[in-house]
């Protein structure tokens, strides 16, 4: 019940990124990013371009602290709703986003796959690009070890 007064939230609340005050619209962009998490999107639709232009506000600015926070709305976006349709709602200046968040996206995939692909070889070997991972799998096999020797 509450899932689907979101989008109305949503549209009102958008009205307040036009304000200057920092504090208001860092509250904003939180609500819009937790809205995008738990909106259907098929509710969300009709809002995107409503959300890409008033979030489109605040993004380019330098001083800019919640960056972070308009890319993650950005990237979320894209993931529902394509990249070209979200490219397709910004300005020129501002498609430079879509296109980062996209290669983004790309790299980090190339290297999910790179890490599944070496973990199915039997990558378990020495040290090397396993880094965290590695070090996980070998402190694990320590306490098990560990375990053993004193029963």
């Amino acid at each position: 019940e509450l899932r689907s007064m979101i989008p109305e939230l949503i549209s009102t609340v958008l009205v307040l990124l036009r304000e200057q005050a920092r504090e208001i619209v860092k509250s904003v962009v939180s609500f819009v990013r937790i809205g995008v998490a738990i909106c259907d999107p098929a509710l969300l639709e009709p809002l995107v371009p409503q959300i890409v232009d008033g979030l489109m506000l605040w993004a380019g600015e330098t001083k800019n602290r919640f960056r972070a926070k308009i890319k993650l709305i950005m990237k979320r976006l894209c993931r529902l709703y394509t990249f070209e349709r979200i490219a397709s709602l910004l300005p020129a200046e501002d498609q430079a986003l879509t296109t980062y968040l996209q290669k983004m996206s790309a790299r980090t995939k190339r290297r999910r796959e790179a890490n599944e692909l070496e973990k199915r070889q039997g990558g378990g070997g020495g040290g090397g690009s396993g880094g965290g991972a590695t070090f996980e799998d070998f402190d694990e096999d320590e306490l098990d070890s560990d375990d053993e020797e004193e029963h």
